[in-house]
C-alpha cells in the first residue's frame, strides 16, 4: 500500500521537493502545498500516516493523511483536482482488481486502514471509500468486476445511515448488495484487531441481503417512533421500493413479499398497500419528467449548467478560455457578460478567482488557485475552446460578441412571447417590438428565430 509519513514540520515536503528541483507550482496544483493569506507556502499534510490514492490503474492522483496527533480533523484528503474526485475513486481498487474479479465479490469499507488491514488479513477483495457516501461512480467501477457487493461499514448511527444510502445506490444501479452489520461502535480494523479474521469472514458470508438490512431499519423506526415517524417511516420505505423496482432490481415476488409484510405491519389490507405504493410511484414518474438524466451521473460543473442552452455553455466556456490566456482581456469584459457569470457558481466563482489573480498570471496561476471540482473541469473546458495560435485580444472580441449574440436570441424568444400575448398598440407591446427589432439587427447574417431560438436562459 505504500504507507508513508509526514513529519510534523510546516516546510519539510517544500524542502526536499526543492532539492529534487520540483517546482513549487506542481506541488500546489497537486494538493500537497497550500498557501496562507499572506501569500507563505507550507506544507498540507503534517504529523499524519499517509496513503497514495491510486486510481484503478494503479497511477498515484492524491494523498490521504491520518492525523498522529490531536487534529480535530482526523482525516485530510487531497483538494479535488483535475484528476482526482472523491466520488470517483475508491481506495485500494488497484490491488483489489484480481481478488474482486476471482471471487466476483467487492467489499466496500469507509476508511484506508479497514482497507489494509482486510488486506493484510487476506482480504484482498477489499477497497475504501475516501470519506464520503458510496456513489454511482463507485458502483459503476465495480459492476464491470462483480456480481455481489458487501457493504462492510461502522456499526455507529453514522455507519447505518451511510450503508442505507449505499443500498439503493447499489440496488438503483442493478448490483446484488448485501449488508455485514458490525458491533455498535466498532469498526472492520476493531473487529480484525479483537477478534481476528475467521470472525470478520464469517460476518461477511452471513451479510444480510439489501431489502432485509432496509426493512430491519423501517421497523426499527417504526416501533420506537410516534404517529409523525411511524408515517414517515413507511413513506420513505415506499419510495424506496418504488424507485429500486423501477431500476429493476426488485422484482414481483420480493415486492409481493415485501408488499405483505408492510401490510401486516400497518394492519391493513395488501391491497390497500399496492394502491400507496402506486400513487408514490405515480408521484416519482411526475418528479422524474422534466429530467431524462439521473444528476449521479452528471459531474457538478454539468449539474451547474443545467437548464442553460449549450450554445451559451459553449460561448461562455470560450470567453473564459481566452480570459484564461490572457488576464489584460479582463478590462474588456461587457457588463452583460460579466451578469451571466452570476448565474451559474461555478461562473461566478472562476471570474472572481481570475480578477483577484495578479497582473500577468498565466494558465498554471489559475489551477493553482482553484481548489473546487466544478471550476477546475470549467478550466480544463475553456481551454479546449481556443486556438493559442490566434491572437488572444482578438480571439476574446470575437467571443465575447458570439455571447452577447447568443444571449440576444434567448431574450427574444421570451420577447417573441411577450409580444403574442401583449395588447396590439399598448406601452408594453411597443416596447417589447423596439428590444426585439434592436437584439434582431445585431445578429450576424439573416435572422431566423426559427432555426435557432430554442430553450431560454434562466432569468433572461
Amino acid at each position: 500500500h505504500r504507507i508513508g509519513f509526514a513529519l510534523d514540520a510546516w516546510d519539510d515536503l517544500l524542502r526536499a521537493a526543492a532539492a529534487a528541483g520540483i517546482p513549487n507550482d506542481i506541488l500546489q496544483q497537486s494538493g500537497l502545498i497550500a498557501v496562507s493569506e499572506n501569500g507563505k507556502r507550507f506544507d498540507r499534510f503534517r504529523n499524519r500516516l499517509m496513503f497514495p490514492i491510486a486510481d484503478a490503474l494503479g497511477r498515484i492522483v492524491a494523498f490521504g493523511g491520518r492525523t498522529l496527533g490531536d487534529d480535530s480533523a482526523k482525516y485530510l484528503n487531497s483538494p479535488e483536482t483535475a484528476l482526482f474526485s472523491k466520488s470517483r475513486v475508491l481506495y485500494g481498487l488497484d490491488l483489489a482488481r484480481s481478488a474482486i474479479e476471482s471471487e466476483s465479490r467487492a467489499i466496500v469499507v469507509e476508511g484506508y486502514t479497514d482497507a489494509v488491514l482486510m488486506h493484510q488479513y487476506g482480504l484482498s477483495n477489499a477497497v475504501a471509500t475516501l470519506g464520503t457516501a458510496l456513489t454511482d461512480q463507485h458502483v459503476k467501477l465495480l459492476k464491470p468486476l462483480c456480481e455481489s457487493i458487501v457493504l462492510c461499514f461502522d456499526g455507529d448511527q453514522a455507519g447505518i445511515k451511510a450503508a442505507d444510502r449505499a443500498v439503493e445506490i447499489a440496488l438503483r444501479n442493478r448490483v446484488d448488495v448485501r449488508v455485514a452489520a458490525l458491533e455498535p461502535g466498532q469498526d472492520p480494523a476493531d473487529c480484525l484487531a479483537h477478534s481476528g479474521s475467521n470472525a470478520l469472514k464469517s460476518l461477511l458470508q452471513s451479510a444480510e441481503p439489501a431489502l432485509e438490512f432496509k426493512w430491519s431499519l423501517t421497523q426499527g423506526e417504526f416501533a420506537r417512533g410516534g404517529t409523525a415517524a411511524r408515517r414517515t417511516a413507511v413513506q420513505e420505505f415506499l419510495q424506496f421500493v418504488a424507485r429500486v423496482s423501477q431500476a429493476g432490481n426488485v422484482d414481483p415476488l420480493e415486492q409481493g413479499l415485501l408488499v405483505d409484510r408492510l401490510s401486516a405491519l400497518l394492519h391493513v389490507p395488501a391491497a390497500a398497500v399496492y394502491e400507496m405504493l402506486a400513487g408514490v410511484r405515480a408521484a416519482g414518474h411526475r418528479e422524474s419528467a422534466s429530467s431524462t438524466r439521473d444528476e449521479q451521473d452528471l459531474s457538478a460543473y454539468d449539474v451547474s449548467t443545467r437548464g442553460v442552452p449549450q450554445d451559451v455553455i459553449v460561448a461562455v466556456e470560450e470567453v473564459f478560455g481566452w480570459l484564461m490566456a490572457d488576464g489584460a482581456c479582463l478590462g474588456r469584459v461587457d457588463n452583460r457578460v460579466a451578469d451571466v457569470f452570476d448565474r451559474c457558481e461555478p461562473w461566478r466563482r472562476l471570474f472572481e478567482t481570475l480578477r483577484e489573480l495578479p497582473q500577468g498570471f498565466q494558465r498554471k496561476d489559475v489551477i493553482a488557485a482553484c481548489d473546487d471540482a466544478a471550476v477546475l473541469e470549467l478550466t480544463a473546458r475553456a481551454s479546449q475552446h481556443i486556438d493559442t495560435r490566434t491572437d488572444a485580444p482578438r480571439g476574446f472580441s470575437v467571443a465575447q460578441d458570439d455571447l452577447v449574440s447568443e444571449l440576444d436570441v434567448g431574450r427574444m424568444a421570451a420577447l417573441e412571447t411577450g409580444l403574442s400575448g401583449a395588447d396590439p398598440g399598448s406601452k408594453e407591446s411597443d416596447d417589447a417590438f423596439r428590444s426585439f427589432y434592436d437584439m434582431a439587427s445585431r445578429q450576424h447574417g439573416p435572422f431566423s428565430p426559427g432555426q435557432r431560438i430554442g430553450a431560454t436562459l434562466p432569468n433572461s
